[in-house]
């Protein structure tokens, strides 16, 4: 019995384990500020285009809170050009992709076409927002930008929120089926940053582990009565 119970909580300590990072974040909430402490416990992907140069290799993230997804994105110090940011893709499910970008927002969150995001001065610009791509312009939620140089020797960063109920309404996919969530940026590299895109996955796996456990200790009691036999 002892040894039966060992293996419990064996297995279901090995999978919380793995369930864990799912929600490791979950109380540590994003600030779009310009400010990107926040950032630096949530690992990041490299996103490159395959260059042999490290220089070339970039820095993104991704971030599920409830019906927020938030993305952050760094530019390497050494490539010395701004970010672009006109145009980002979000695929939900590997299958259904809608195409954002990340203008100046008006007040009344529509896009502010009076600014230029190519001449946007040295410093923290906020304000900024998530759009639609396509007409009409929905707006997803906010962003800010911060270029540290002005010849961009200190890479640029940018952080995003998109309300995934937006995305919702866009694609006809309820944000509970929202499985899979990736971000591309194609202005500065070929890879996409995924995220699982509910916690129900982790659950998931929680059941199947315990089954596994159940399913384990039958079969070592089983074996265990063959071998007293």
């Amino acid at each position: 019995m002892k040894k039966s119970v060992s293996i419990i909580c064996s297995v279901l300590l090995l999978t919380f384990a793995i369930a864990v990072p799912i929600y490791a974040t979950a109380n540590q909430s994003i600030q779009i500020d310009g400010v990107y402490s926040d950032w630096r416990h949530i690992p990041h992907t490299d996103i490159s285009w395959y260059s042999p140069d490290p220089n070339q290799v970039h820095q993104g993230a991704l971030y599920l809170e409830e019906d927020i997804l938030y993305g952050h994105f760094e530019m390497n110090d050494a490539y010395s050009s701004p970010m672009v940011i006109s145009y980002i893709e979000l695929t939900i499910n590997n299958s259904t992709s809608i195409g954002l970008t990340i203008q100046k927002s008006t007040a009344d969150e529509n896009i502010d076409w009076g600014t230029d995001m190519y001449k946007l001065p040295v410093g923290t610009t906020d304000r900024l927002g998530v759009f639609y791509n396509e007409y009409p312009k929905y707006y997803m939620g906010e962003a800010a930008l911060t270029i540290y140089d002005a010849d961009h020797l200190i890479g640029d960063e940018v952080e995003f929120a998109i309300d995934l109920n937006v995305v919702s309404k866009i694609t006809d996919i309820p944000v509970e089926a929202m499985r899979v969530l990736k971000v591309y940026n194609p202005n500065i590299g070929r890879d996409a940053i995924t995220i699982a895109g509910t916690s129900s996955g982790a659950v998931v796996g929680v059941a199947i582990m315990v089954v596994i456990a159940i399913n384990g200790i039958i079969t070592y009691k089983r074996g265990k009565s063959k071998c007293i036999r």
